[in-house]
């Protein structure tokens, strides 16, 4: 796992930190690493981000009809 050292950060935004992590039960270091995984990837896939999009929709049984025609083959050339 990789490792970091972040320096001059400013007192006021390291002060605010603080008093971020305190409030979510956290120490700053753990609160960084939260952060970190909000804004850079995180934990949340493809398929979480579709289904808390689309939760919304009254009928989630809808069907498509699908196309049935027949696509043309790929060419490589």
């Amino acid at each position: 796992m990789g490792q970091m050292t972040v320096r001059k950060i400013p007192d006021p935004h390291y002060a605010a930190l603080k008093r971020v992590a305190a409030a979510n039960d956290r120490s700053a270091e753990a609160e960084v690493r939260h952060l970190i995984a909000q804004h850079v990837g995180g934990t949340t896939g493809f398929g979480s981000k579709l289904v808390s999009k689309y939760s919304g929709i009254a009928d989630q049984n809808v069907l498509f009809e699908r196309d049935q025609a027949a696509s043309d083959p790929v060419n490589f050339e």
